[in-house]
């Protein structure tokens, strides 16, 4: 028993860690406990369905064993069919004094349990008493080596005061062994010899709580029931009661359909049919099994000694079903079926409530904004630990955007975060709200160092933003070494020279009239205009200071030029002078082709 109960908690608690290991990747702490828990609880409870439905299996093929008189084999499970008889005298039940094979008797100090009463606090004594016994099978008569458990008995409430009498009678000449204090498994450990026995007598007698069991009744027993009942309680002393009078009893019992608990003992007596009144007696119960009653004994064969014993403890004591043998091929088959399909059932069932949690844990619409809430912010922060772990629990989206369909790796601002992201299949040329790509922002911030592993990554270096601002062009002017790192991977050049465009015209053509224009349009402080002519034009009013800052960025007057050109686009270099002191200077000006109209995409001075 004690085994077994140590068994069944660490097959409880390995199920449950396991199922927290996998529940863990989903949910958060301390929620994953309490789900590997329950989840494991029912998921134990299932396999002990099944292990049900394997002990139902072998009863059926022990049923049909026992039908067809299949001689028993040593030291195997056997099922020993047919009417129980003492070996000797019977044994007479300590409170109903019915002859009996065996009986489990139980006295209680709680009253009996009523619609409106209160609930039970536990047995103050109990028992187990057993004769030598064995079973007339159709093979042979077979010993009954260890006390059974009795498998769906009839449990007797005795309520007459003949019963009340022989408990008083027993309880003061009987010695209870006191397990009280004992922990449940000392308890079990205490009562396990009960079991078995080799010559089949069982006596354990039980107290289990702190009681003195001989000032449970009253001495003046009969004066209190002649108080109350008006009338002098009267009995044989020697009176008994006969199997006929059991058989009566039962048989009316099982007419009326009435509950175990509400079911009075018959008693020879005159007066057993006089109930006890309210007052505080302890409540009597048996579990008996009468001489020559039917019954199935499951357990295992002793060849030597011709009997039946315990497979083990608990439930693999030796097991005794009323009934014959198609009562028990009845049951078994019953109870195979109910528990092998309830058990699977529930498997299924919970597995599938698992998975359907899961599932809307991760995907409802609340949960995955705040997922990719915190992936941009562990993104933007560098905390790739928390990506990992986000993405071992399935709640990092690789591909997500934000509000301005910017991706992770877009603000990523660490190298080693860029690294992680597209080792991990984040999309490379995915473009925001702004048409501009993990190249292109990388490459305008000057993060020299992730826009390297994007050239490694083999990212598209030549994706134009909605200005038609390249990569390469926007890193030009302001991050040389990012810009000399696309040119050498290979980045479409935006500057035009002599090797890959054409000469402007005597008088610069298209795109000198672009850049005249755009530079008197900042004169006039004309803001129409200038927009126009720009490829990343802006919007509203331009304030006073903001226009004067902006006329330092081009010449006073424009003396020459120079230039190449593609048919797209262009590189234009006018020399004049700047400023009030009318400085020498020089202007490069990066124009496109924006659908027929040049217009300036960047200008550069340089003052000399």
């Amino acid at each position: 028993m004690v085994r077994g109960c140590l068994f069944a908690l660490l097959m409880y608690a390995a199920i449950a860690v396991g199922y927290f290991f996998w529940l863990d990747t989903v949910f958060d702490r301390p929620e994953s406990y309490y789900a590997a828990a329950g989840l494991g609880f029912v998921v134990f409870c299932c396999i002990g369905a099944l292990m049900n439905a394997r002990t139902a299996w072998k009863d059926w093929s022990l049923a049909s064993n026992a039908r067809h008189q299949f001689p028993p084999r040593d030291r195997q499970l056997f099922a020993a069919a047919g009417p129980i008889q003492p070996v000797g005298q019977p044994l007479l039940a300590p409170f109903s004094n019915a002859p009996c094979c065996l009986c489990e008797y139980d006295l209680s100090t709680s009253p009996p349990p009523t619609d409106s009463s209160e609930e039970k606090t536990g047995s103050d004594l109990a028992g187990f008493l057993m004769v030598p016994s064995e079973i007339q099978t159709g093979t042979g008569n077979v010993r009954l080596l260890g006390f059974p458990v009795l498998e769906e008995g009839t449990s007797y409430t005795l309520r007459s005061f003949t019963a009340a009498r022989r408990a008083r009678d027993f309880v003061s000449k009987t010695e209870f062994q006191d397990i009280s204090g004992l922990r449940l498994l000392n308890a079990f450990a205490a009562i396990e010899d009960a079991w078995t026995d080799d010559d089949g007598s069982v006596e354990k007698n039980l107290q289990l709580k702190k009681v003195d069991p001989k000032k449970l009744f009253p001495d003046d027993l009969e004066a209190v029931w002649q108080e109350i009942n008006g009338e002098r309680a009267v009995e044989d002393p020697d009176a008994g009661i006969s199997d006929e009078d059991l058989a009566d009893e039962e048989d009316e019992l099982e007419n009326a359909e009435l509950d175990d608990d509400e079911l009075d003992d018959d008693d020879s007596s005159p007066d057993d049919s006089n109930p006890l009144p309210s007052i505080p007696l302890p409540t009597l119960k048996e579990n008996r099994v009468g001489v020559g009653e039917q019954v199935v004994v499951i357990g295992r064969y002793d060849e030597m000694r011709r009997g039946v014993l315990p497979v083990g403890s608990g439930m693999k004591a030796i097991r005794l079903i009323r009934g014959d043998v198609d009562t028990l091929e009845r049951k078994s088959r019953a109870s195979l079926w109910s528990h092998l399909i309830g058990g699977l059932l529930f498997l299924v069932i919970a597995h599938a409530a698992t998975y359907g949690a899961m599932y809307l844990y991760l995907n409802s619409e609340s949960q995955r904004r705040k997922f990719d809430s915190e992936a941009f912010q562990a993104a933007q922060a560098g905390e790739i630990s928390k990506l990992q772990a986000m993405q071992k629990k399935g709640r990092l989206n690789i591909d997500v955007r934000d509000t301005e369909k910017k991706t992770l790796l877009m603000v990523a601002k660490d190298a080693a975060t860029a690294q992680w992201l597209i080792e991990n299949k984040v999309p490379l040329n995915a473009a925001d709200q702004y048409g501009r790509t993990a190249l292109r922002q990388a490459a305008g911030s000057g993060h020299e160092e992730i826009v390297k592993l994007l050239i490694e990554a083999k990212a598209d270096l030549n994706v134009p933003d909605n200005i038609h601002e390249t990569p390469l062009l926007a890193a030009d002017q302001t991050h040389p070494a990012i810009a000399e790192a696309l040119r050498a991977a290979g980045a479409k050049d935006h500057v035009i020279s002599a090797k890959n465009g054409q000469p402007l015209p005597e008088d610069g053509g298209p795109q000198l009239v672009a850049i005249r224009a755009y530079i008197q349009a900042l004169r006039d402080r004309n803001a129409g205009d200038l927009y126009n002519l720009m490829t990343s034009p802006g919007s509203g009013d331009v304030a006073a200071q903001e226009w004067a800052t902006w006329e330092l960025s081009v010449l006073k007057a424009i003396e020459r030029f120079e230039g190449y050109s593609t048919e797209d686009r262009a590189t234009v270099t006018v020399y004049g002078t700047w400023g009030d002191n009318d400085s020498p200077a020089k202007s490069r000006f990066q124009l496109l082709n924006v659908g027929g109209k040049w217009k300036i995409a960047r200008n550069q001075i340089e003052i000399n």
